[in-house]
């Protein structure tokens, strides 16, 4: 797994509040599984700017196939990349994940304590991004 640079980094919304994706995944290898299920859900219900929309649109350094990481692809980034001084992560800010965790909220994590949470959906404020691919 790849993680896209520190400047490709923003926020976004995850996406509709009080509409169930179903079917997210935690686990480590889903998270590309996982945007394509709210990717398809957010198309159809006409939602924009999203969280998985940024991600599947990234293109960087003439690569695509970006995703939006679950909760357990973020945990491996704290203990490969975090712990080791790599990566740039936002230590006082949470990162969204691809993994919801019900009809209004989706999985967030701290990059800082390896801590989850969860978090309304249709709020991007300090709400970080960091797409990854596989290769």
């Amino acid at each position: 797994m790849e993680v896209a640079p520190k400047n490709t980094e923003t926020t976004k919304k995850w996406g509709k509040q009080g509409s169930l994706v179903n079917g997210t995944l935690s686990s480590l290898g889903t998270g590309k599984n996982n945007t394509e299920l709210i990717y398809n859900k957010m198309t159809s219900w006409g939602e924009t700017d999203t969280a998985v929309q940024y991600c599947k649109n990234l293109v960087v350094g003439g690569y695509d196939g970006w995703f939006l990481p679950s909760l357990d692809e973020y945990k491996r980034m704290r203990t490969e990349l975090y712990n080791n001084s790599l990566g740039q992560f936002l230590e006082n800010e949470l990162y969204t994940t691809s993994t919801e965790y019900d009809a209004d909220n989706a999985k967030v994590y701290s990059f800082l304590n390896g801590g989850e949470n969860q978090f309304l959906k249709s709020v991007a404020t300090n709400r970080y991004i960091r797409a990854v691919r596989r290769f």
